[in-house]
Order: structure tokens, then C-alpha cells, then sequence
């Protein structure tokens, strides 16, 4: 009942205490929570239990639920950007339950507000719906399309789990402001394919790229062979590896691996003098002198 009180909407502790009253329970039915933000007046509330009900699976289907039950097309817009908006923060989700009818009902409010539509497709893509990949694949292979655009396309796909991801992400490799975002898409799509398209790069990509791409290289014994194979062939040069990432190929107990390590690196203290350490290292201070460095 103290919902619906319209006086309470500008209280600056009534709407609070009755979200903290309400939010343990959205789990629990969120339905329930649903039927409650239709009775309330107050806008702050609509929001907090939107956007807490689509971070649980029977919450977002029940949010769809009363999508395709909308009849304004401005309150399906606007719980439908806020389902998008707590989306965000989540990992990908599997299609709820009622996305069809939700999508349906969208598709004929957008004759009245177009924005829906794209809306109603971020949305599709962020469940996974196939029907919506074509238009955001299109997106990322239009060279016109500005750089953002392209990119953005690439992470709702991502978000999507689109299996064509992984050969756009590696042919746009080849377009440096989109290397970053195909890289963050790669990781969806490891294997010898993507490793051969980095490495095969790699000389062209800025500092902090090349670093975040051989640590991506590194995850996988597959990866990391071919990135080696590179390093023995004089492709990729040997000073990019660092020797915890030699220790950590090492782990892999792979004989090809190991015999391209023991070839290309000297491990350990060999070829050091140990006695006449202190000395060289003193030697070197002199030599890299502050005006030096």
C-alpha cells in the first residue's frame, strides 16, 4: 500500500526503505516485484527493480513478459533500454524465455517509435538471437562505417557468442583502429587460426597491444607453439618474451616447445661468470649512466 502513494515520490527515505524492503525478494519472485512496480508512482523504484530483476534469469523473462504485454511504445522503449542497461553488467545470457513475444510486440510499437528497432536489436544480439547478427555483421565489414560504430558492432556480436566472430575479428587485424576490440573478440575465438593472424601482425601492433596479444598467445600450448615457431624463424624477435613467460611455456612439458626455448634463449645462469657478478653489474651502472638512459 505505501507504494502507491503518489505524495511519498519526492521523500528522500520512503522510496529507499521500501527498495530495500522489496530487493531481497526480486529473486525470489520476481514476477511478484514486477506486479509491484506497475502499482508505484514513483519513477526511482520502476528503475531500481528493473534493473535489479534483469540480473536473474526468471527476472529478465519476467521483464519480456511485460514487454510483450506494452501497449506505449515510449514505457516498452524505456524498460527495455533499462533491461539493456543492466545487461551490461553481466555476462552473456542465454535467451530468456518470452524474448519471441517480447521481440514481436517491439517490432509493432516500432511503427510508432523507430528508435525501437534499434533497440529491439541490440537486444536480440545480446540474447543470442541469429535473426540480428546479419545487420551488426554488416556493420564491421563496411570499411565506410567510422571506427566506433565498427567496433561496437564487434562487442555486441561478442556479447551475442556470434560463431562468424572469430574470422571477421581476425581479418580486421589488418585495420588498426579496430586491432584492440578484434583482440578482446579473439579471446572468444582462440586456436592455431587466430595465433597464425596475430603473429603473422604482431610487428605492426603499438606497445601495449603487442604485450596484451603474447600474453593472449600464452594461454594455450597450441598458441603458444606457433608464436615460438615465429620466434625460431626470425619473424617474431626473441626480446618480446619475458623469461616468466618462457618459465610458464615451459609448464606445457611440450618437446617442441622446449627444444625452440633451449635454441632461441639462455636459461638460467649459463654463460654468466658468477664470480665477477658485483663487478659487471658495476660495470654496467657506469655504462648506463643517468645521461645515458
Amino acid at each position: 500500500g505505501l507504494i502507491t502513494h503518489s505524495r511519498s515520490v519526492h521523500d528522500p527515505n520512503i522510496p529507499l526503505l521500501c527498495w530495500y524492503g522489496i530487493e531481497p525478494l526480486i529473486e525470489v519472485d520476481a514476477g511478484k516485484a514486477l506486479e509491484l512496480m506497475n502499482k508505484t508512482p514513483w519513477p526511482e523504484l520502476k528503475d531500481f527493480i528493473t534493473r535489479r530483476a534483469a540480473t536473474v534469469a526468471n527476472g529478465r523473462s519476467a521483464i519480456l513478459s511485460s514487454l510483450s504485454n506494452a501497449n506505449n511504445p515510449d514505457e516498452y522503449f524505456k524498460r527495455a533500454q533499462q533491461l539493456l542497461t543492466a545487461l551490461d553488467s553481466l555476462p552473456p545470457v542465454e535467451k530468456p524465455e518470452g524474448w519471441e513475444a517480447a521481440r514481436e510486440k517491439g517490432n509493432k510499437l516500432a511503427s510508432k517509435k523507430p528508435e525501437l528497432g534499434n533497440l529491439i536489436s541490440r537486444l536480440g544480439t545480446r540474447f543470442g538471437d541469429s535473426s540480428f547478427f546479419p545487420h551488426w555483421r554488416s556493420i564491421v565489414h563496411n570499411g565506410k562505417s567510422g571506427a566506433p560504430q565498427r567496433i561496437e558492432a564487434m562487442e555486441i556480436l561478442t556479447l551475442g557468442n556470434d560463431p562468424e566472430l572469430g574470422e571477421m575479428a581476425r581479418e580486421v587485424l589488418d585495420t588498426p583502429p579496430l586491432r584492440a576490440a578484434a583482440i578482446q573478440a579473439l579471446r572468444k575465438h582462440p586456436g592455431p587460426d587466430t595465433a597464425t593472424a596475430i603473429v603473422s601482425r604482431i610487428d605492426q601492433f603499438p606497445v601495449k597491444l603487442r604485450n596484451e596479444a603474447i600474453n593472449f598467445l600464452s594461454t594455450r600450448e597450441d598458441m603458444a607453439l606457433i608464436l615460438l615457431e615465429a620466434v625460431d624463424r626470425k619473424e617474431v624477435p626473441s626480446s618480446l618474451l619475458s623469461t616468466v613467460m618462457l618459465d610458464q611455456f615451459g609448464r606445457y612439458k611440450n618437446e617442441k616447445i622446449d627444444e625452440i626455448i633451449q635454441a632461441n634463449w639462455t636459461m638460467g645462469s649459463g654463460g654468466i661468470d658468477i664470480a665477477r657478478l658485483t663487478a659487471a653489474v658495476n660495470d654496467w651502472k657506469k655504462k648506463l649512466s643517468p645521461q645515458i638512459l
